[in-house]
């Protein structure tokens, strides 16, 4: 009984001085844009691949959907690029 005693509490004492691994952090929207409104306080990126490399697992990358200049022109600004995801993200778009 008294060996079974001692062990518990080498065990707890062992298991008290290790410290507890703390990385858990709020998610993080990153948006891509070509025409980020410099007044929004979170993180823009001008491309996707700056975005993800920038992301943590659990992000989101917004991208918006936007005009190409001239406004009213109906053409929507394309990215073309070649991503790779290897990380538990989430790949979203605005308008």
């Amino acid at each position: 009984m008294k060996q079974s005693i001692y062990i518990l509490i080498s065990c707890l004492i062992l298991v008290a001085g290790v410290p507890m691994q703390t990385s858990a952090t709020e998610p993080t929207t990153h948006h891509v844009c070509q025409d980020c409104d410099p007044l929004y306080h979170y993180p823009q990126y001008s491309t996707i691949n700056d975005a993800l490399a920038a992301a943590q697992p659990g992000d989101t990358i917004n991208i918006w959907g936007e005009e190409v200049h001239p406004p009213g022109s109906g053409i929507i600004y394309e990215y073309n690029e070649h991503l790779v995801i290897d990380k538990r993200i989430t790949l979203t778009c605005d308008n």
